[in-house]
C-alpha cells in the first residue's frame, strides 16, 4: 500500500514538473541578459521626455521686416503707420532691433468729432508723425503648435527694451498756418511673437509702448478757454502700438 502511494505522489510531481516548465523557460526568454537587451527593455519601461532644439535657428543672421500698425489709445486721434523692423541677433536668444515707422492715415475719434460738434473745433495737439527707436531683444521662449491641424507651426516669442525719438506735430485750427513740431525722446518696451514660415520668411505681430513727456505748446490756440489750453504741467504720453507684418531672414 505504502508503495502504491510512493508511485502515485512520483507521478503527480512529475506532471507538475512538465506543466510548470513552459512557463519558466517564458519567464527566462523575457529576461534581458546582454547590455543591448538591457537598453531596449529599459526604454520599453518608460519613455524620456526631452526639449527639442530650435528648429529655425537666429544667431548671425540679419531680418527685414515690413509692417502696419495703429495707434487705439489716443484719445482724439486713430494713427495709422507703415514702418520697418530691422534686426540682427548675437545668439538664439539676444538680439538688437531698429525700427522706424511714418503715420500714413490719421483719423478722428468720436471724442474729437463730439467736441468739434459741440463746441469750437479743436486744435491739432500732439500728433506723431514719425518716431524711429532701437530696443534689445530677448527671445526666452519658443515652440510650435498645430495649425488646423495639416501644420507644424513654429514660434519664437520676444521682450523689447530700448529708447527712441518721436516727431510730433501740433496746429491750431484757428490758424492752420502755425504749426509747431517737436522731436522729443521716448521709451520703448514690448513684446512681439515670430511665426515662421519657412526658413526664410515669417510673419509678425509686436506690441510697442512708447512713453514720453508732453511737450509745451506754443502755438496760438483756437480758444485760450478750451481744454487743450489748461497748462497741465509734466504728464507723460503713452501711446500704445499694435503691429502686424511680414519679414525676411538672410
Amino acid at each position: 500500500m505504502k508503495t502504491k502511494a510512493l508511485h502515485w505522489t512520483a507521478a503527480l510531481l512529475t506532471s507538475f514538473a512538465f506543466i510548470g516548465q513552459p512557463n519558466m523557460a517564458s519567464a527566462q526568454e523575457e529576461t534581458p541578459t546582454e547590455q543591448g537587451d538591457m537598453e531596449t527593455f529599459w526604454t520599453d519601461q518608460e519613455q524620456i521626455i526631452a526639449v527639442q532644439n530650435r528648429h529655425f535657428e537666429k544667431q548671425g543672421r540679419l531680418a527685414l521686416s515690413l509692417f502696419g500698425s495703429i495707434v487705439p489709445n489716443h484719445a482724439f486721434t486713430h494713427a495709422y503707420s507703415v514702418g520697418l523692423h530691422s534686426s540682427f541677433y548675437l545668439s538664439e536668444t539676444f538680439g538688437l532691433e531698429f525700427s522706424g515707422s511714418y503715420v500714413a492715415i490719421s483719423t478722428n475719434t468720436d471724442l474729437n468729432d463730439f467736441i468739434a460738434r459741440e463746441s469750437q473745433p479743436t486744435d491739432r495737439l500732439n500728433e506723431q508723425v514719425w518716431n524711429a527707436n532701437i530696443v534689445a531683444l530677448w527671445s526666452p521662449f519658443y515652440g510650435k503648435f498645430s495649425f488646423i491641424g495639416r501644420k507644424i507651426a513654429h514660434f519664437d516669442w520676444a521682450f523689447a527694451l530700448g529708447a527712441g525719438v518721436i516727431n510730433l506735430v501740433s496746429e491750431s485750427e484757428a490758424n492752420t498756418d502755425i504749426e509747431e513740431s517737436v522731436i522729443a525722446p521716448e521709451l520703448t518696451l514690448g513684446t512681439g511673437w515670430t511665426f515662421w514660415i519657412t526658413q526664410n520668411f515669417v510673419a509678425r505681430m509686436d506690441y510697442r509702448l512708447h512713453v514720453y513727456q508732453k511737450p509745451e505748446n506754443d502755438i496760438i490756440f483756437s480758444d485760450p478757454n478750451s481744454i487743450e489750453a489748461v497748462d497741465e504741467g509734466f504728464s507723460l504720453i503713452t501711446p500704445s502700438e499694435l503691429s502686424l507684418g511680414l519679414g525676411y531672414y538672410f
